[in-house]
C-alpha cells in the first residue's frame, strides 16, 4: 500500500487505492546458456551458432557480430581461430559481463548498437532499441535468433537469408517480421509490439 501511495503523491488527482485493480503477470526469463543442439537451425542459411560450454553465447554473438565476414565465414566451417575469437569475446565480456545474458542485458551496448532478437515464428520478440527515431539509423544492428527450446543464442548473419524460406520470403524492417515476396511491395506495415510484455 505504501508503494502505492508514494506513487501517486505527486499527481494531482485523488485516487482511491482500495479500488484499484492490480494484474500481475509472470514471464520466464528470456537468457543464453550452454549450447545444446536446435533441429530448428539443422538447414536455416546465414546463422551462426556458438558451440560454447560456458555461458557465453550472448557475447560470443556480439563479438562474431563485430568480426570481419571473412572470419564469420570461417567460424561457419569451424576452421576459425579459437585464440582471436577468444579475445573479442573477453573485450565483449568487459561491457556486457561473464555471466548468463538475458535480452535486457544486450541493452548496455548503446544507443549505437541495436540489438534485434528473432524467435522460431521468424518474428523480432524484443529490440534493445523499440523507440528509435524512424530514420535515424544505428550504426550498427544485429540480429540474433534466441532458441526458447535450448534457450541459446545464435547471430544472424543476414536476416534475409535466414528467413527465406523455399524462396518465398523477405525481411520488413519496419514491421519486424518476414512477409511474402510477392506482397511486399503492398504489405501493410503495424509497428510491432514487445513480444515480452505484449
Amino acid at each position: 500500500r505504501t508503494v502505492l501511495e508514494q506513487l501517486f503523491a505527486d499527481s494531482y488527482a485523488r485516487i482511491d487505492i482500495n479500488e484499484l485493480e492490480i494484474t500481475l503477470k509472470s514471464y520466464p526469463i528470456i537468457q543464453g546458456g550452454c549450447y545444446k543442439p536446435d533441429p530448428f537451425l539443422a538447414n536455416k542459411r546465414k546463422v551462426l551458432t556458438p558451440k560454447n560450454t560456458d555461458n557465453l553465447c550472448g557475447q560470443t554473438c556480439i563479438a562474431l557480430s563485430l568480426m570481419t565476414s571473412k572470419f564469420r565465414e570461417r567460424f561457419g566451417r569451424g576452421v576459425h581461430s579459437k585464440k582471436t575469437l577468444a579475445k573479442e569475446v573477453a573485450k565483449i565480456v568487459k561491457i556486457l559481463g561473464d555471466d548468463v545474458l538475458t535480452v535486457e542485458d544486450f541493452k548496455k551496448l548503446g544507443f549505437m548498437h541495436r540489438v534485434i532478437f528473432i524467435d522460431q515464428n521468424f518474428t523480432a520478440f524484443y529490440d534493445t532499441q523499440p523507440n528509435r527515431v524512424e530514420g535515424v539509423k544505428a550504426c550498427r544492428t544485429t540480429y540474433i535468433y534466441f532458441s526458447f527450446d535450448t534457450n541459446h543464442y545464435s547471430l544472424i548473419t543476414n536476416i534475409n537469408s535466414f528467413v527465406n524460406e523455399n524462396k518465398n520470403f523477405k525481411w520488413c524492417e519496419v514491421c519486424m517480421q518476414r512477409v511474402v515476396k510477392k506482397r511486399f511491395k503492398m504489405h501493410f506495415c503495424v509497428k510491432p509490439k514487445c513480444g515480452i510484455c505484449g
